[in-house]
């Protein structure tokens, strides 16, 4: 995003409101350098939501290296480590399990390195010595961070929101507006984006902020599915737990040819003339 005076705007968004001015500024400084913007103004707000740590908006893109943001990947990880259809013969209760998993989930999602700007360390002895500690640091700047193509709903009619700012997405991307807000993005235009609503949405409203999750809008499948009754994205809403899966298919998928099918040998009887 560009302000009036057509220089880049660093959108800073900080845990606490204690963090000392220059630190913001050395954040936005070595960020920039990393991205490559040489014009830019420093916005800094505050969002005690974070937890710790801080998120960065530039270029119509989020960087995430807040603890809120960490506990939400590790949330992910462990709901589609869940889903997955465990074998019983192991031999492992309920309680073995979810530390496992967590276990594996904390394993993969280490600190991001970039939150070591709030270290104290990082600010004692002398210029050389702290620039080299955050050169170490800024090594692997990118890759410690989620970061998501976001957008901003423009408008809302119908069960469509006219969403800006998603220049990348793909026709039936799976869109994301908040933990259980999602939406279909269908109609692509060269400044605006349709999604397609799933279901209700009723937090989304213009203003509010999306962003791409890269994927396509996919369902689990298999038997676990069964006598079920899910949402539009497979998710179970009929109070029977989770639906144990393995296996996920797009919403857009080929069905099987006539040669591939079963023949039908037991005819289906609906009791209506025409039908039948």
């Amino acid at each position: 995003m560009n302000n009036a005076s057509g220089f880049e705007v660093i959108r800073i968004v900080t845990a606490s409101d204690d963090m000392p001015p220059e630190k913001v500024a050395l954040i936005a400084r070595r960020f920039a350098e990393h991205i490559h913007i040489f014009g830019y103004t420093i916005q800094q707000e505050t969002d005690k939501s974070l937890i710790g740590g801080y998120v960065i908006f530039a270029q119509g893109t989020k960087y995430d290296y807040s603890v809120a943001g960490q506990l939400s990947r590790i949330g992910r990880h462990l709901k589609t480590d869940r889903d997955a259809e465990i074998d019983v013969s192991e031999g492992k209760d309920d309680a073995a399990l979810i530390h496992q998993s967590l276990s594996e989930a904390l394993a993969e999602f280490k600190e991001s390195p970039a939150m070591l700007f709030e270290d104290d360390d990082l600010w004692e002895g002398d210029e050389a010595e702290q620039e080299r500690k955050r050169e170490k640091i800024l090594t692997d700047f990118a890759k410690a961070s989620e970061v998501e193509q976001v957008g901003k709903v423009m408008s809302v009619s119908d069960g469509v929101a006219m969403v800006s700012g998603l220049e990348n997405c793909v026709s039936s991307e799976l869109i994301m507006f908040s933990e259980t807000s999602y939406g279909i993005a269908m109609n692509l235009e060269s400044d605006k984006v349709g999604v397609v609503l799933l279901g209700e949405c009723r937090d989304v409203v213009e203003g509010v902020m999306c962003h791409r999750t890269g994927r396509a809008v996919s369902v689990p499948v298999g038997r676990g599915l069964l006598g079920r009754v899910v949402d539009p994205l497979g998710n179970p809403i009929d109070g029977k737990g989770i639906i144990r899966s393995t296996e996920s298919r797009p919403i857009e998928y080929p069905a099987p040819s006539i040669v591939e099918r079963s023949p039908i040998d037991e005819p289906l009887q609906t009791g209506i003339t025409a039908i039948d």
